[in-house]
């Protein structure tokens, strides 16, 4: 039995991809994510595996129809995956994965409950050369168990029942040993061989666009709001302008369209009459320099 669990565990690692872009210095990533639901009838699950490169989805599996099946622009790449064998890979995760969603469900005695258990993982590159590999797991919305790449790596149990988990995924001394492996070394193979098969699509810069707004808040302030959206690569900052000069930074709102591209934004609290003292800074890669919207201009 720990020779299935050894060979299954190694496979959960090999799924998903994400990029990202840092201003400055060109990064990317290569992430994976498990999406595992229980319904309310007994032994009802599904599960879903997606990859992204650079927060763009490149591939999407699903226990319905347990084919891994490549997305648009990446399904007219060849040599991106042999996709029969990814779907052999991903009904054997599928298998892993709610056999240990059930030891959950089981150990907080609520098997007829619904529940939802996520896992990312993968590895990043900036400049070239490794960042980290992560991968990390939630249960119910909640951080459930993350795996520590330092020197001596081992799963981390962050919730009561994980402490099982890591019994479970520890058990084979060398199991977190081949993990550490593959984040920083075979995910980063695929990760750049994925980008020499991509560049034409990971390199494209699409500018954001801009819309100002506000509401009433407490006290007869107006909350001021700027979102910058259908932009990518991901990074991107904004700021707030008083008079043209920038106010206390504030790190953006950024989450993905659904489209590939991305929307972020940064909001801040200010007396009404200054309202039009106010203009938004915008800085993306895709812009040949920081754009600059004030109200009635966008």
């Amino acid at each position: 039995m720990m020779g299935t669990l050894t060979i299954v565990f190694v496979l959960l690692l090999l799924t998903g991809t994400t990029m990202s872009k840092e201003l400055g210095t060109q990064c990317y990533s290569l992430t994976y994510q498990d999406m595992a639901l229980s319904h309310p009838r007994p032994e009802q699950f599904s599960f879903t595996n997606t990859g992204y490169l650079n927060g763009q989805s490149f591939y999407r599996y699903d226990s319905k129809s347990q084919r891994a099946i490549p997305l648009p622009p990446w399904d007219k790449i060849e040599g991106m995956n042999d996709w029969e064998n990814e779907s052999q890979l991903q009904k054997i995760r599928e298998d892993f994965v709610l056999e240990n969603m059930q030891n959950i469900m089981d150990y907080y005695n609520d098997g007829n409950g619904s529940h939802i258990f996520q896992g990312r993982f993968g590895c990043k590159l900036c400049g070239g050369d490794f960042i980290k590999g992560f991968w990390k797991c939630q249960y119910d919305g909640r951080d459930f168990i993350e795996f520590n790449t330092t020197d001596i790596p081992a799963w981390i149990p962050l919730d009561p029942a994980a402490d099982m988990i890591k019994q479970r995924w520890e058990a084979d001394p060398g199991a977190v040993y081949r993990a550490k492996a593959y984040l920083e070394e075979q995910c980063v193979g695929t990760l750049r061989r994925y980008l020499e098969l991509g560049k034409a699509y990971l390199r494209q810069l699409i500018p954001p666009k801009v819309n100002l707004s506000h509401y009433s808040a407490l006290g007869g302030n107006l909350t001021l709001k700027c979102l910058a959206y259908g932009f990518y690569p991901e990074e991107i900052e904004l700021h707030w302008l008083q008079d043209g000069k920038i106010q206390k930074k504030e790190v953006a709102e950024t989450q993905p369209i659904g489209d590939g591209t991305y929307q972020a934004w940064i909001t801040a609290e200010v007396p009404f009459p200054e309202k039009n003292t106010y203009s938004c800074q915008v800085v993306h890669e895709s812009l040949p320099e920081s754009l600059v919207v004030a109200w009635g201009e966008q």
